[in-house]
């Protein structure tokens, strides 16, 4: 059984690329503008360095306005690009929310703002964090289903190659195990403080090797079956936090540490870092033999 997947690029000439990365880099800017005028008096807030954490932190109805801002890039992206419609729209999503992320603070504050007081830890802050990766997920999902739309319209190029379901799949664990792997060990001690710049460099590091590997091993060239690994390992991530919220003893009564290197990178920080580097390692060389992606 085969699956039509998403077209993330075409080879083409470097030359003629030029202008439509820098219409996508003109269209990053704009978005991360905007959401650093909304961080400024809704998410972040002035003078004063918070977690970029969305429906946790402001409600519902603000974190959709990000989000509305996000999709708009994209699609703006995808139905101007030249050369690769989705995945230019995933790079907006990607950079942008790392920009983004660079305003904000890290897990360890989020834990704070959510338990001020010492004591032992609860799961409340991690369950917290799973309506920012549905939200999200949404907003990836979004973003390609519209983009897509525009190609079938304007885009006359040959179509998108196919992989098997059980050889994507194969292809989606092998990545998120390695990425989960890496992320874990480039994360930091368990009992230590969070670094945001070493999380970005281990969320960067775990999905360019957890790609890596994958396609080594499977041969899927597909993105389709990459993109969800942020996701996929950002979620589990916090779920078995909530469940299992406490540090070994005798950093028990620590409350402000992550549970585990999985839980670390915010929302924002995982799906934007992580998106950047699975593009990245995704990234086409030169045209390749019709068979060669499968």
């Amino acid at each position: 059984m085969e699956v039509s997947t998403i077209e993330i690029s075409q080879p083409v000439a470097a030359g003629s690329a030029w202008p439509s990365r820098l219409r996508v880099a003109a269209i990053i800017a704009v978005v991360t503008l905007g959401l650093q005028w909304l961080s400024g008096y809704s998410v972040l807030g002035r003078g004063y360095q918070r977690p970029l954490v969305l429906v946790g932190q402001v409600g519902l109805i603000p974190s959709l306005g990000a989000i509305a801002l996000l999709i708009g890039g994209a699609v703006l992206a995808g139905a101007t690009s030249r050369c690769g419609r989705c995945r230019d729209a995933l790079l907006v999503i990607g950079w942008s929310l790392g920009i983004w992320s660079c305003g904000g603070s890290s897990m360890d504050q989020w834990l704070s703002l959510q338990q001020p007081a010492p004591g032992a830890p609860t799961g409340a802050p991690y369950w917290a964090l799973l309506p920012d990766y549905a939200l999200l997920a949404g907003c990836m999902a979004v973003s390609l289903v519209a983009v897509r739309a525009v190609s079938k319209r304007t885009n006359s190029g040959p179509k998108p190659a196919k992989s098997t379901i059980a050889d994507g799949l194969k292809a989606m664990l092998v990545c998120v195990a390695v990425a989960g792997v890496v992320l874990l060990v480039c994360a930091g001690p368990r009992s230590e403080w969070t670094r945001q710049r070493q999380i970005f460099f281990a969320v960067a590091a775990a999905f360019w090797l957890g790609v890596f590997a994958a396609r080594q091993l499977t041969h899927v060239e597909r993105a389709i079956w990459y993109l969800p690994a942020p996701l996929i390992v950002g979620v589990v991530g916090a779920i078995y936090a909530a469940m299992r919220p406490g540090l070994p003893i005798p950093y028990d009564q620590i409350n402000n540490i992550p549970a585990w290197g999985l839980v670390r990178p915010l929302p924002a920080e995982m799906i934007g870092v992580g998106l950047i580097a699975v593009l990245w390692s995704l990234k086409p060389t030169g045209a390749q033999p019709a068979g060669a992606a499968s």
